[in-house]
């Protein structure tokens, strides 16, 4: 693949990647996971704002969690299924233990 002056494109570099339905869908479960916790430390942030005398630590650990854990987004392949099931399986504890249901 080349570009309009000639040269070799970038995109003829890059191998494909196989995967099947298994690992695409555990992917995106994953980064489902991810924006699930987000979403709820994003819930925990603004209850906490809009409390007559919010606590800016409370502020402050729901917002360092939702930064970290969108790192972790970002940085989760696709062709790493051993990431893949640990984001699953710590942000999914993460996710019950603030549903109340730490059981799994």
């Amino acid at each position: 693949m080349t570009d309009n002056d000639g040269n070799e494109s970038i995109l003829g570099q890059i191998q494909p990647y196989e995967w099947d339905d298994q690992q695409a869908i555990s992917f995106e479960v994953a980064q489902d996971t991810i924006s699930l916790f987000i979403a709820h430390c994003t819930d925990r942030y603004w209850t906490e704002r809009r409390k007559e005398t919010p606590d800016q630590s409370v502020m402050d650990h729901w917002d360092e969690q939702s930064r970290l854990a969108s790192i972790d987004r970002h940085a989760l392949r696709a062709d790493d299924p051993e990431a893949i099931r640990a984001v699953r399986d710590s942000y999914g504890q993460r996710l019950r233990e603030l549903n109340g249901r730490a059981d799994g």
